[in-house]
């Protein structure tokens, strides 16, 4: 009963004005740190989204794979941004100095480059370029060179 009470408290992304905006947002800041910190969480056995992708598709296509999730994901947080520009412009001005002021701040999230889509709608946000750590194929012998 109790946790029934705690998700109605939580409810759904689309229940927060702009929360699918958020979860957009929040989704390529997940990415973003994954990569920023991949060598970190192999030598720590953390949970890592592009250490799940290498480990399913081999190193020579994980890449490849998180390319995929993160130009999708750019789609979806542009097509979210475009909406909040139209609805709440003033917002999404503040919500983009808030993105630059942590470009600036060095904050995880917005400091890697990748090379993506070049017809990807991330490159007019700040830190819009990606890089790619690359793939870690045997994660044991890694961790025994690198400690």
């Amino acid at each position: 009963e109790e946790e029934e009470e705690e998700e109605d408290k939580l409810g759904d992304a689309e229940d927060v004005p702009y929360g699918d905006f958020l979860a957009a947002s929040e989704l390529l800041v997940e990415l973003s740190d994954d990569l920023y910190d991949y060598e970190e969480d192999v030598a720590s056995g953390a949970f890592n989204f592009y250490r799940c992708l290498v480990n399913r598709h081999g190193p020579e296509r994980a890449p490849e794979e998180m390319a995929a999730v993160i130009v999708s994901a750019e789609r979806e947080y542009a097509r979210l941004e475009e909406r909040l520009s139209r609805d709440d412009p003033e917002l999404a001005r503040r919500y983009r100095e808030r993105c630059a002021q942590a470009t600036e701040e060095g904050l995880p999230g917005r400091q890697v480059q990748v090379p993506a889509d070049p017809s990807s709608p991330v490159d007019s946000r700040p830190g819009g370029k990606w890089e790619m750590p690359p793939p870690i194929a045997d994660e044991r012998a890694w961790r025994e060179r690198t400690t």
